[in-house]
């Protein structure tokens, strides 16, 4: 028997499809406050577009054709997502559509954070 690692990168990004209007909430909300630390951190993790709402069920009806066509996985199926808005979003989407719990790992996200400092370094 043949196992099945799936991959599904979070959906379309807000500040990567209008970086003005992704811009203009994050100046909204931090308005009236100094804490640059927490500006950058809401900054940094932005959600997913309408469109990515469809995209991620889109990803979802791939994930059930996997499913389907090997029955016995089902039983194996697991998802996990970091804790970045937009990763938690997806997951979530594709959750509700597999009708499935899924699971935030705070690890997933340091491990991606790690992976992409040591690739744009070398």
């Amino acid at each position: 028997m043949m196992e099945k690692l799936i991959v599904v990168r979070h959906s379309e990004r807000l500040d990567e499809v209008d970086q003005r209007q992704w811009n203009k909430i994050v100046e909204k909300k931090f308005a009236h406050s100094h804490d640059s630390h927490a500006r950058f951190c809401f900054g940094s993790d932005p959600p997913i577009t309408s469109n990515g709402v469809v995209l991620s069920r889109d990803a979802a009806a791939t994930v059930l054709e996997i499913i389907k066509a090997n029955p016995s996985a089902e039983k194996r199926v697991v998802l996990y997502s970091s804790k970045l808005l937009r990763c938690v979003q997806t997951c979530y989407e594709i959750a509700t559509q597999l009708k499935l719990p899924m699971h935030v790992s705070t690890g997933l996200a340091l491990t991606a954070a790690a992976v992409e400092s040591c690739v744009s370094a070398s």
